[in-house]
């Protein structure tokens, strides 16, 4: 996959805000060909053929309820925000870990994704988004009690993380606003 070079100025602030050496901007341009997503379980692809991402790890959409998140932070020592998880939706007004159910998903009028897979979280949660502090407590705490024991949500992962978000890919386009009702089927 090829990306587009931000260049150098673009480079250099990264560089200097993150006190690194040898960093690029790129992005992917909405011209760019699609890139399949290719996450594999034992059974085979998660994913459909027509699947598509651009620079993501698993899928082009990842999501969290912010009740999940809270429950999970309120067994941790010391609070810490949802950004450690790095979802791109979230979602208000839930049960915890009620997502793990969810099928297809609609936000607002607009747009509808699909569950793929649970996503299956490493060590990058121990890393504070906002402020790159690490606290390696954080997955351990995750894996005492969110390991895959439903039979359902094992056929959808990979290795034996523990599991709190969905991966998503796009069914129906259309536009997302912040505070658009979420409705989901099971």
């Amino acid at each position: 996959m090829n990306g587009h070079d931000c260049g150098d100025t673009c480079a250099q602030w990264f560089q200097n805000y993150l006190n690194k050496p040898n960093l690029r901007l790129v992005y992917l341009p909405m011209t760019a060909p699609p890139v399949l997503c290719n996450t594999k379980n034992k059974s085979g692809s998660l994913f459909q053929k027509d699947d598509v991402m651009g620079f993501n790890f698993t899928s082009s959409y990842l999501l969290m309820t912010e009740s999940s998140q809270d429950d999970f932070a309120g067994r941790l020592e010391n609070s810490i925000p949802i950004t450690n998880f790095r979802p791109n939706i979230t979602v208000e007004e839930t049960i915890p870990y009620e997502e793990d159910k969810w099928e297809l998903v609609k936000l607002g009028d607009g747009p509808v994704i699909q569950t793929r897979k649970p996503c299956e979280r490493c060590i990058y949660i121990n890393v504070n988004a906002e402020n790159g502090v690490t606290d390696t407590d954080i997955l351990k705490i995750l894996t005492s009690f969110r390991k895959v024991s439903e039979e359902k949500l094992k056929s959808k992962v990979v290795s034996q993380s523990p599991i709190l978000g969905l991966n998503m890919c796009l069914v129906r386009e259309g536009v997302v606003k912040v505070g658009d009702d979420v409705s989901a089927t099971y």
